[in-house]
């Protein structure tokens, strides 16, 4: 675990001496808590990076502001989420703007969508509803 910890932060410190970009680390894709065993120290991965981005691939506003917590608990970074407002996790509108509202109150600078370019019809109308409610 400290090798992988030490090569991941070497590396975004390498990227960050040679990229002029906002560098992110999507975080939890199994579990925010557990990203020690990916070799992703938040603590350590402060300095070279910008912001982190949770995947927030949750069925409710409560699980997904759960792992915005977790994360955020984790680093001094902000804390961006990716969500997946569609199949299998999320059935209906409501939850969608349930979520996006979520993020919004709990002040997330940033939602990612995922996977934006194979979402159903009815998936990229939440979405559109749930953002456009908070412009």
């Amino acid at each position: 675990v400290d090798i992988r910890t030490q090569t991941l932060t070497d590396l975004f410190c390498r990227f960050r001496d040679r990229v002029d970009a906002d560098l992110g680390y999507y975080v939890g894709l199994f579990d925010p808590e557990r990203s020690w065993l990916h070799g992703a120290d938040l603590e350590s991965l402060a300095s070279p990076l910008d912001y982190c981005l949770v995947a927030a691939y949750e069925p409710s506003r409560t699980e997904v502001l759960a792992n915005v917590k977790a994360v955020r608990e984790r680093t001094s970074l902000p804390v961006h989420a990716g969500i997946l407002p569609g199949y299998p996790v999320v059935h209906d509108r409501e939850t969608v703007a349930e979520i996006v509202s979520g993020l919004v109150e709990h002040g997330v600078p940033r939602m990612a969508v995922y996977n934006y370019g194979l979402l159903p019809e009815p998936s990229l109308e939440w979405i559109r509803a749930a953002v456009e409610s908070h412009v």
